[in-house]
């Protein structure tokens, strides 16, 4: 009897021992623990309540193997150091090559012929780099997790260099994710069906990428943006995608429902149009009938008309940015006048 009060003693002894070493001697590694466990249930949560059950099905089957995967490597990899940075040196080569190739994408696929052939829409290049971030942001954590949680029970002290590095990889995979941006395709669309409209008519309608500086003439979108949004439409069925001649890389030719839906988006974007077009020139109206009644402005009331001037001048420029032939050339050249004209006429009154 005494034996067995000895042992359950003891067995409270070691109990205080390991909370007063969690608690006070390790206090920052329990602190780093309720961190990471608080902040991973925040952002499953948030993850949650900003996307839609839409969003939840196309991403919870390759995530659910994602985080099974970084769950099960990461419990192992901190025994093995080795094998854990090996791992995290070829995932780093991936990463590096998966960059490469998006940048290439994205700045050089008018150069090289043989990107066309191996075309990967930007989508899924942001998928693949979620799906990547999710992955190693998995096996950080739970290696963190396990090198906190392992020390103070079995008096091991695993390194730090493998949950830094796919700590890192996963910060770096999340930035590449956000700094892929997708373009407004419907924009796109609507230059396409005005190039369309005043080219030599065929029959069906088709683009080549040599028409793509002629499509995209003024504006900020890049080859690569219409590349994508023509992909789109092959994948959707409403355009077919072959190689035409020696001369052109790459041609799309619109069916019926292709060419129904350029036509549709050029119509869209003329109202979109039209509705900027009517808030330059009243705002315009507005700064001409308050010059005009007011005589030689004071010099608040003349800073702040030459600031609007200035804005007013950058959004006209963002409609050429944006819609390039869509905007009426007419329109434009009697907008700038005006503009560049009520300016002169502030300036000279300082």
């Amino acid at each position: 009897m005494q034996s067995l009060f000895e042992n359950l003693f003891s067995g409270l002894l070691g109990l205080v021992h390991l909370v007063e070493q969690l608690v006070f001697v390790r206090s920052l590694e329990l602190i780093l623990f309720v961190i990471v466990v608080v902040g991973a249930m925040l952002a499953v949560r948030i993850l949650l309540d900003l996307t839609s059950a839409k969003h939840r099905r196309k991403y919870t089957r390759v995530t659910k193997y994602c985080l099974l995967f970084g769950l099960g490597l990461g419990l192992v990899l901190p025994w093995f150091e080795r094998l854990g940075l090996a791992l995290a040196a070829a995932l780093s080569i991936v990463f590096l090559s998966l960059s490469i190739y998006y940048y290439l994408l994205r700045g050089r696929a008018g150069t090289f012929s043989l990107l066309h052939r191996v075309w990967v829409p930007r989508e899924r290049i942001r998928d693949w780099f979620l799906y990547f971030s999710v992955l190693t942001g998995v096996i950080g954590i739970v290696s963190t997790l396990l090198s906190v949680l392992i020390s103070p029970f079995m008096s091991l002290t695993f390194g730090s260099v493998v949950p830094l590095a796919f700590d890192t990889l996963s910060v770096l995979s999340a930035l590449m994710e956000f700094t892929i941006t997708i373009p407004f395709y419907t924009t796109l669309y609507a230059l396409l069906g005005r190039y369309l409209s005043t080219k030599q008519a065929s029959n069906p309608a088709f683009v080549e990428d040599l028409d793509f500086s002629s499509v995209l003439v003024n504006t900020s979108h890049s080859y690569s943006d219409l590349l994508d949004a023509l992909e789109s439409l092959a994948r959707d069925g409403m355009a077919t995608r072959s190689s035409s001649n020696p001369l052109a890389k790459v041609r799309f030719t619109l069916n019926e429902a292709g060419g129904k839906l350029v036509e549709s988006c050029e119509k869209e974007s003329n109202v979109r149009l039209q509705h900027e077009r009517e808030f330059v020139e009243s705002s315009l109206d507005y700064l001409a009938k308050r010059m005009s009644d007011t005589g030689r402005f004071k010099r608040v009331v003349r800073r702040r008309a030459l600031n609007e001037l200035e804005k007013l001048r950058r959004r006209v420029a963002g409609l050429i940015e944006a819609y390039g032939m869509l905007v009426d050339s007419n329109w434009l050249r009697a907008t700038t006048q005006r503009i560049e004209s009520l300016n002169l006429q502030l300036v000279s009154d300082i």
